[in-house]
């Protein structure tokens, strides 16, 4: 072997190259390495590009012995930035964390842990904040923006059922203990039997009343156009007119307004 400063010893070594005076230079004040760079600022401190290639080229990091994660080409064109044990992947600006993927696979933003809204699950996809009045928004340049709810009774295709639920927006907020319990509910579920190109819906608007914990449907809207408020169906519900049915447990009233006299 060569040996370069056996004594260990206070003195640097500089290696050059045509046209760099420090292609490889080594600090043995501070037992720095640097490539294309004569003030190293860490262990290892490289000016330029870095390849790493390889049937599987890879970059791991190891903390007190431990590899935690890295970045790896498969080899199938495909570039994964991972963590090889239950240690969250967290993403940070100016060493302040701004999300995380944490190990169960949930997304959180401005958050480090997951908490139930609306129920006690957690949510894939969270975020929490107390900064900005706007949590989410979804423009489209030259169209009209989607928000999509789908769901399907298996991994492809499978169809759904009569009165299955397809999708729904839960409203909660803090009660002094948690926030799993909603106040209002808008769900949409299938009303009448499915078949290829061919979904039937139905619109349920629900609220929670004083004192209770759970929403109550109060409107729906059938796949025939039927406003049913107050029940689930009208005498007409199979009819092809135009129908608003209400149904109270008292009576029921429509109370048309000016100013704040009732008509």
């Amino acid at each position: 072997e060569v040996v370069v400063n056996d004594g260990s010893s206070d003195v640097d070594f500089r290696v050059e190259s045509n046209g760099q005076t420090h292609m490889l230079f080594v600090n043995g004040g501070t037992d720095r390495v640097g490539i294309g760079n004569s003030s190293p600022a860490e262990e290892l401190h490289v000016a330029g590009k870095v390849l790493v290639e390889d049937s599987f080229p890879s970059i791991f990091v190891r903390d007190s012995g431990t590899t935690l994660g890295g970045v790896r080409a498969d080899g199938t064109n495909k570039l994964e930035l991972k963590t090889v044990t239950t240690a969250p992947l967290s993403f940070q600006i100016n060493s302040s964390e701004k999300a995380r993927i944490d190990s169960s696979g949930r997304l959180l933003v401005g958050t480090s842990t997951s908490t139930g809204v609306g129920s006690s699950a957690a949510a894939k996809i969270q975020t929490r904040f107390s900064d900005i009045a706007l949590g989410i928004s979804v423009v489209r340049e030259n169209s009209v923006p989607i928000i999509a709810l789908g769901r399907a009774q298996g991994s492809g295709s499978e169809i759904v059922g009569i009165n299955q639920e397809l999708g729904q927006i839960r409203f909660a907020g803090a009660d002094g203990v948690d926030m799993q319990s909603q106040a209002a509910q808008i769900t949409c579920l299938v009303d009448g039997t499915p078949g290829a190109n061919d979904m039937p819906g139905r619109l349920v608007f629900s609220t929670t009343a004083d004192g209770a914990s759970s929403p109550t449907e109060r409107l729906r809207i059938s796949s025939s156009g039927h406003v049913n408020i107050g029940h689930t169906s009208s005498a007409y519900a199979d009819s092809n007119r135009g129908v608003i049915s209400l149904n109270g447990s008292n009576s029921s009233i429509i109370d048309l307004q000016t100013a704040a006299t009732s008509r």
